[in-house]
């Protein structure tokens, strides 16, 4: 399998949570809830998935220069065997495989006993009137157009990702966009059936946190840092990160 860094992030946070049920930040102390040994077990679970050759490393990604993974030859020649990715990304991927290669949606993982999958769900795309704005009646029918026109829905089609509103997936179902057997659609209705009692933090998702990760992965992969560093770097950095932004 081949990912990209934040969507390992998504993964490995997901075995944690089916593991100890518990979200990864708690947002009233405005920490990560990992103590040092599940950060630790954090970061050794990547490495088992290196180790394993279940998927690459991040040495292995950028030895193919700064590019897209569905634009590399390797998923383009249908010689990675799959991947993990928001689903509002899987036609980017599915449209570089070079035939008679497809995507195929498989089972999602989950350990014996979990009650929450530990997916983490957001919008693909979202649109807001500014609190400034002049003409805020204008504005709002502009976004309604968008979402919910017919005209505004077959051009936005599933760029990203099914629509929330019932009407678009109405439109988007009549006109052959929307096929049950499109992983994009059957991947939604996967993750939909799946267990989910917990919140994830929006936080989770913040930009500096998802660098910071992409950076501890590559002190693990190039050597500079080992597992248990890497974990103790990771936990304080992050946890900088957060006093900032939850402020």
């Amino acid at each position: 399998m081949v990912l990209e860094h934040q969507d390992t992030l998504a993964l490995l946070n997901s075995y944690m949570i089916q593991k100890y049920n518990q979200p990864a930040i708690d947002e009233k102390t405005k920490k990560f809830s990992y103590s040092k040994e599940q950060w630790v077990e954090f970061f050794q679970m990547y490495k088992k998935l290196i180790d394993s050759h279940v998927m690459p490393d991040t040495k292995y990604y950028a030895s193919f220069g700064k590019s897209n993974m569905y634009e590399m030859k390797p998923w383009i020649q249908g010689e990675w065997a799959g991947t993990y990715m928001w689903n509002s990304t899987i036609n980017k991927y599915s449209d570089n495989l070079k035939p008679p290669a497809k995507l195929e949606l498989g089972s999602y993982p989950m350990l014996p006993g979990a009650t929450d999958a530990g997916l983490f769900f957001k919008p693909a795309q979202m649109l807001s009137i500014g609190k400034s704005t002049k003409n805020p009646e204008a504005a709002a029918k502009v976004i309604n157009f968008l979402l919910n026109s017919k005209e505004g829905v077959e051009t936005l089609g599933l760029e990203r990702g099914v629509p929330l509103s019932k009407v678009a997936v109405q439109y988007l179902t009549e006109n052959g966009a929307i096929k049950e057997d499109d992983p994009a659609v059957s991947g939604l209705r996967l993750a939909q059936s799946l267990p989910a009692k917990l919140s994830v933090s929006p936080y989770f998702d913040d930009p500096q946190i998802v660098a910071q990760f992409g950076t501890s992965l590559q002190y693990i992969d190039y050597g500079q840092k080992t597992v248990e560093e890497t974990a103790i770097d990771f936990q304080r950095q992050s946890d900088r990160i957060l006093r900032r932004a939850m402020r």
